[in-house]
């Protein structure tokens, strides 16, 4: 980012822990010329975010803040001045529940609740909340994820898929969590629940008498100074809210209502810098009580380095340890984080959700912190590429189509978007939108005969169909 009359100099001095945290990762100036650069990603970050935005379509906007309002922003896009980049809208999804973990925070510091709470205690009584070995499900355990409860509902089946969240129901909720089967007893196990953080910012509707977007507003937008943060977008902000996209494909907004403490705020950098900031000066402020109880660690795996605040992630390590959160949704990605030892914090967003921003923004608070970087590719002969093309069943109604173009191979997944897929051998071939390998097995004739596809630690094979099944 350089200093121009449309994108004034933002703190060329930073204070020294913030100096400290970032010493090898940037470059700092003791003064800024009409062309000089503030700041600048280290170079492994700034190599691995050009890969990716050299893949999809994307405007990242990476900053960060010393607590003290000294900010200054490392990447943002080429057409839009910092003041332009840091008032544009993003969906931040996940990121949302470290707000709902913070009004939780609130209610328990104001006494209204209890983190121990069993969570039947505010919902209707025809609602059959499960339990597991005698143990119920409290507050705490949906705000760190050791609930038991499935990732998500098995009655969520949304009729359009790119805005899945828009339909679902109170009437549905309800309905599964009184038929659900709990796969650990609560507190005892970590497991990410979309549904169970949306069940929680539904209970602190109830507590409210509030919809969550109206208690956020309340609660936390505005004694932060947060005015670009909604969930519901007026009028006024729609301008400034970017267009998402998922790979190479514009993508839908979306609506989420029922779980919208799961993932249903919209942000800018600006605002996303000002939470932070709450949380570094955390003694400071008057939510003090509330900032310090949900970042606290309520939940640790044993012989983990990662602990959970209410909503937060918490790693431990050598180097101290970060708060931060991430998010995804249809056509965006974003994490935040922050290091209360150095006083330092950053924000990372962007409009891809094939791109992701975690790794860039965790390396900002731990200089050991590893960038994924794309694997080198080799050559693949023409022939061996038409041999691959083809289509392959990997279950009932389920299938990938491969195709070849101009000497660069795709797939193509039922219901999905096509993707480019990149050989690191002349056989094994993986993506970059997700963390998956396709291996082809050996032509015979002209035609590859199976695929097997590696995601997840599985491994699952698909033969090769001619027609339609």
């Amino acid at each position: 980012m350089r200093c121009t009359k449309q994108a004034p100099c933002v703190s060329p001095i930073m204070k020294s822990s913030l100096t400290v945290l970032l010493l090898t990762a940037v470059v700092f100036l003791q003064a800024c010329g009409p062309a000089a650069p503030l700041l600048t990603l280290p170079s492994e970050a700034s190599e691995a975010l050009a890969e990716r935005k050299a893949e999809f379509p994307a405007q990242p906007i990476i900053a960060v803040t010393d607590g003290e309002g000294n900010r200054d922003y490392l990447e943002t896009p080429d057409d839009k001045t910092v003041e332009e980049a840091s008032a544009t809208i993003y969906e931040i999804g996940s990121v949302t529940k470290v707000f709902t973990g913070l009004m939780l925070a609130q209610y328990a510091a104001e006494g209204k609740v209890d983190l121990k709470d069993p969570i039947r205690e505010y919902l209707p009584d025809s609602v059959q909340v499960p339990n597991k070995n005698g143990k119920m499900i409290r507050l705490v355990d949906l705000a760190t994820h050791t609930s038991g409860l499935a990732r998500m509902p098995d009655n969520f089946a949304p009729r359009d898929p790119a805005n899945p969240y828009a339909d679902y129901t109170v009437a549905q909720m309800y309905d599964y969590l009184s038929r659900a089967t709990l796969a650990s007893a609560p507190g005892e196990k970590y497991a990410y629940s979309n549904f169970g953080m949306g069940l929680l910012g539904h209970i602190l509707e109830r507590i409210g008498g509030m919809t969550w977007e109206q208690l956020v507003n309340e609660r936390v937008l505005k004694p932060l100074g947060m005015t670009s943060s909604y969930v519901s977008l007026p009028i006024t902000a729609r301008q400034r809210f970017i267009e998402g996209y998922a790979g190479v494909s514009v993508a839908s907004a979306w609506d989420i209502r029922t779980l919208t403490g799961a993932g249903g705020l919209r942000s800018s950098t600006a605002d996303m810098l000002r939470f932070i900031e709450a949380y570094l000066k955390a003694g400071e402020h008057p939510l003090k009580e509330a900032l310090q109880l949900s970042m606290q660690p309520h939940y640790t795996a044993p012989d983990s380095s990662l602990s959970h605040g209410l909503g937060w992630h918490i790693t431990h390590s050598d180097a101290g340890d970060i708060h931060w959160h991430n998010g995804a949704t249809g056509g965006y990605k974003s994490c935040i984080g922050f290091r209360k030892d150095l006083g330092a914090g950053a924000v990372g967003l962007v409009n891809n959700s094939s791109v992701d921003m975690t790794d860039i923004v965790l390396s900002l608070l731990d200089t050991t912190y590893q960038v994924r970087r794309y694997p080198p590719t080799v050559s693949v002969p023409t022939d061996l590429l038409d041999s691959y093309e083809g289509r392959y069943q990997l279950g009932p109604g389920f299938v990938i189509t491969i195709s070849h173009r101009d000497g660069k191979l795709y797939a193509q997944a039922t219901g999905q978007d096509e993707f480019r897929i990149y050989p690191k051998t002349q056989s094994r071939f993986a993506y970059r939108v997700v963390e998956a390998e396709i291996e082809f097995a050996p032509p015979v004739g002209n035609t590859c005969p199976s695929i097997t596809l590696y995601q997840a630690g599985r491994e699952l094979p698909a033969n090769r169909i001619e027609a339609e099944q």
